[in-house]
């Protein structure tokens, strides 16, 4: 139960802008590089290539650029 209450006390802390996207970004390239690894693995075929994985990592990039600047002119 210590381990739950430490995570929930981690994700419940305030963190900037930065942080958040850092985050996020990190996530998402975990995950996208782990299904090229696994789907490499098991099937020998690369579903998805190392352009297309910084092409969708740009893009969210983008993204969150986007609505933070939104945030930023609604204040």
């Amino acid at each position: 139960m210590k381990y739950i209450k430490t995570v929930n006390d981690w994700l419940n802390q305030d963190r900037h802008f930065g942080q958040e996207a850092g985050i996020s970004m990190g996530f998402l390239a975990i995950l996208l590089v782990l299904y090229k690894l696994l789907t490499g693995i098991f099937t020998k075929v690369p579903f998805i290539s190392w352009r297309a994985i910084i092409g969708v990592l740009l893009i969210f990039a983008l993204i969150i650029g986007i609505f933070r600047i939104v945030e930023m002119r609604r204040k």
